[in-house]
């Protein structure tokens, strides 16, 4: 099923632009090392950025903007710096 949602985000995202089989530069907060793991297996063939809390992916969002395409964060992903 992920496999199949990553698909239609980088065709939705290419439209227009000649690139169906663009790759995705995807950032992933994730705390759990077992969904780490799981998640690093399941790219798709996109470009997978792992970080392990919020404060990382704020960090990687503010240097990085221009380069990403997508962001996929944890609900309940700990930021520890912002508590």
């Amino acid at each position: 099923m992920g496999g199949k949602i990553l698909d239609q985000i980088g065709n939705n995202s290419t439209k227009g632009r000649g690139h169906k089989d663009r790759k995705l530069n995807i950032l992933l907060a994730e705390d759990n090392d077992i969904n780490q793991k799981v998640a690093s297996r399941q790219k798709h063939g996109h470009s997978v950025m792992l970080v392990s809390d919020g404060q990382q992916a704020l960090d990687v969002v503010r240097s990085q903007h221009n380069t990403l395409d997508l962001v996929l964060m944890d609900v309940q992903v700990q930021y520890s710096s912002l508590l």
